[in-house]
C-alpha cells in the first residue's frame, strides 16, 4: 500500500493509499457516495449534518446503505484533517481533528461489518495517525482532555493490525504495530521509567521489529564495557580474549563478575543490562516469527 506524505498539525503523516479528500475507489457506488459527501462537508454545519445522518444509518442492515454511512463518516474526518486550519495548527483545529479520529474509527467499523477487512484497516490506521499527529502538536501538560481520544486512537491502530495480517498486508500490519507503541510513547510523561523504556525499546529494534544500528551499538557498547570490568576486577587477570567471552557469557546468562572486590552496584547492573539484552533478543525473535505464521 503506497502512501503519500501530508502536513498536519505541523507533524509530517504518511497517509495509507491516498491523501484525505483525494481518494480513488474502484467500486463506482463508494466513489459516488464518497464525492457527495465530500460535497456536503464543506460547512460546519454540513459536517454536524451528514455526521449525524451516517451514525443513524449505520445500523440499518442492507450493504448500500452501511457502505454510504461508512464513507460519509470518512469523508467528514477527511475534511476536518484536510482544511487550511487544520494544517496550519490553528487551536480551532485540534477539536476538528479530535472528531476525525472519531470519524476514522466508526467508517473502520462499518467497512468490518460489510467484510471489507483492507479498507476498514486503512481507515483505522488513519484515525491513529491522527492521533499520533495531535500528540507531536499539542504539549504534554496541555493533554488533559485527549485521553479518550488517544485511547480510540490505540485501539484503531491495534484492530489496524489485526484486518492487515488478515488480508495478507503484512507490511502495513507491522507498520500498525510500530504506530501503536508509538502513541504510547508519545503520550507517556516526559521524565518517566515508562517513556525511558518506549525510548530504548524504539532505538534499539523499533519496536521488536528490526535490529537498528541503535542496538547493535548498545550490544557492543555493553560487551566492551563488561569486557574492562572483567579485566579491572577479576581475581587472575585473564587474557583479553578469555574476558571477552566471559563477558558476552556474563551479558546473556546473566552472571555476575568474579572478583571479591566488585562493587555490589556493578553486579546489579551487569544483571540488569544482561536481562534487558536478552529480552530485546528474544523479543526481537519471537516478533519476526509471529509476523510469518
Amino acid at each position: 500500500m503506497e502512501t503519500k506524505r501530508s502536513n498536519l498539525l505541523g507533524a509530517g503523516i504518511d497517509w495509507p493509499r491516498e491523501l484525505p479528500g483525494q481518494r480513488n475507489f474502484r467500486r463506482p457506488h463508494f466513489q459516488e457516495c464518497y464525492s457527495q459527501a465530500l460535497t456536503s462537508t464543506d460547512t460546519p454545519e454540513g459536517i454536524d449534518s451528514t455526521v449525524g445522518a451516517a451514525i443513524r444509518d449505520s445500523n440499518r442492515p442492507d450493504f448500500e446503505t452501511v457502505s454510504k454511512a461508512g464513507l460519509s463518516l470518512l469523508a467528514c474526518a477527511d475534511r476536518l484533517v484536510a482544511t487550511d486550519a487544520a494544517c496550519s495548527g490553528g487551536l480551532d483545529a485540534i477539536d476538528g481533528v479530535k472528531k476525525a479520529v472519531e470519524y476514522y474509527h466508526f467508517a473502520g467499523n462499518n467497512f468490518s461489518r460489510l467484510n471489507q477487512f483492507e479498507r476498514a484497516a486503512e481507515f483505522y490506521l488513519c484515525s491513529g495517525l491522527a492521533g499520533i499527529a495531535l500528540l507531536r502538536f499539542i504539549r504534554p501538560d496541555a493533554r488533559a482532555g485527549l485521553a479518550g481520544t488517544t485511547e480510540l486512537a490505540h485501539r484503531s491502530l491495534l484492530r489496524a493490525r489485526s484486518f492487515f495480517r488478515q488480508s495478507g498486508d503484512d507490511l502495513n500490519a507491522e507498520r500498525a504495530w510500530v504506530e501503536a507503541f508509538e502513541l504510547q510513547r508519545l503520550n507517556s510523561p516526559a521524565l518517566s521509567l515508562k517513556r525511558a523504556g518506549f525510548e530504548v525499546w524504539r532505538a534499539a529494534s523499533r519496536y521488536g521489529t528490526e535490529m537498528t544500528a541503535g542496538g547493535w551499538l548498545m550490544i557492543l557498547g555493553s560487551w566492551v564495557l563488561f569486557t574492562g570490568l572483567r579485566l579491572q576486577f577479576s581475581v587472575q587477570t585473564p587474557s583479553v580474549s578469555e574476558a571477552a567471552v566471559d563477558a558476552a557469557l556474563a551479558l546473556l546468562t546473566l552472571d555476575e563478575i568474579s572478583g571479591a572486590g566488585v562493587p555490589i552496584g556493578l553486579r546489579f547492573a551487569n544483571a540488569v543490562i544482561g536481562l534487558g539484552l536478552t529480552g530485546l533478543l528474544v523479543q526481537l525473535i519471537f516478533q519476526k516469527l509471529s509476523s510469518r505464521s
